[in-house]
């Protein structure tokens, strides 16, 4: 990530992130040849996906595989809050705005979801109700933060190699895998060009939102673990 702008994060809330084993940052329009190569490689990315979505609508992406214990030290008040879930899986949930000048703003969650699923009553419409799943969430909306791309822009998200039981170490570093693995989420924006835009009068019917469609372009670029250079 020495090639990324962490800069993106104002710098009260950048220092809150790295506590807690986070590194944001924003690579320019012209990928540098080390991430490129990272994102061409079928050994190095092994989870690439192409997500279309609308703004303001969440999308769960989820990091590796789940853990059989998840020990963390959540740093947002003093002193830090000990945390620990069995059969964690960790996730980021990202909700995309659209701004202006062609750029989308990004807000990136971090949640575990845990333990066994429950089955409760949920809605089906106004007059009836269905049994359905829900996991077991712990949310960390403290931890939350936003970082706007313009056209063919990047971020990148990565967890601090050197902050053990902390978030972004038990996210992205996975010792105790075969061979130990460090990730990184990287993702793309973009957006559809004004013709390819469904007509007002039935975007109702097709999608159930006026929103305009977004597209996420997420991968998980995996290695042997390694210390990430910079602060």
């Amino acid at each position: 990530m020495t090639l990324a702008d962490d800069q993106v994060v104002d710098l009260d809330h950048k220092a809150l992130l790295q506590a807690n084993g986070l590194r944001v940052g924003q690579v320019g329009s012209l990928t540098p040849p080390g991430l490129q190569a990272l994102l061409a490689s079928d050994r190095s990315c092994i989870n690439p996906r192409f997500i279309q979505t609308h703004a303001e609508r969440s999308t769960r992406l989820s990091v590796g595989p789940p853990l059989p214990e998840c020990r963390l030290q959540i740093q947002q008040d003093e002193p830090a809050a000990p945390v620990r879930l069995k059969q964690a899986e960790c996730t980021l949930v990202v909700v995309p705005s659209v701004m202006p000048g062609g750029r989308v703003r990004l807000r990136f969650t971090p949640e575990v979801l845990h333990g066994q699923p429950l089955v409760l009553p949920q809605p089906a419409d106004r007059a009836a109700w269905v049994l359905g799943k829900q996991q077991p969430t712990e949310s960390f909306a403290g931890l939350s933060w936003e970082v706007t791309l313009a056209p063919n822009e990047y971020v990148v998200v990565g967890g601090r190699y050197d902050r053990p039981e902390t978030l972004g170490h038990a996210f992205f570093i996975r010792a105790d895998e075969t061979p130990p693995r460090q990730r990184l989420l990287v993702i793309r924006t973009a957006r559809p060009a004004a013709a390819w835009l469904p007509d007002p009068s039935t975007a109702a019917e097709s999608s159930g939102s006026h929103a305009p469609p977004l597209a996420l372009q997420a991968a998980w670029p995996t290695g042997p673990a390694q210390r990430l250079k910079g602060p």
